[in-house]
């Protein structure tokens, strides 16, 4: 495990322990301003649970998704399959 990796399984970790907490800390009479809060607090220990099990992938994920060469893999992948199919008889 790189030390890039730890760092963001450790972001993951304060997430989820961070959220919970947060959610324990909003005033009960705030009216339905806590609902919408504990929906937040509770994407965010989901992604600290994402966080915490994959690491630094996520990230790779969301910049190829969010980059220009998000077909990039499926591209590789095709012609990969292509030449193996070209090499068989």
């Amino acid at each position: 495990m790189t030390r890039q990796d730890r760092h963001w399984r450790g972001l993951g970790a304060v997430l989820l322990v961070g959220a919970p907490c947060a959610e324990l800390l909003i005033p009960g009479d705030a009216s339905g301003l806590r609902g919408m809060l504990t929906l937040l607090l509770l994407a965010t220990s989901l992604a600290g649970i994402v966080f915490l099990l994959r690491g630094k992938k996520v990230m790779w994920a969301w910049r190829i998704e969010s980059g220009r060469h998000r077909k990039l893999p499926e591209l590789i992948r095709s012609r990969r399959q292509q030449r193996a199919a070209k090499r068989r008889p």
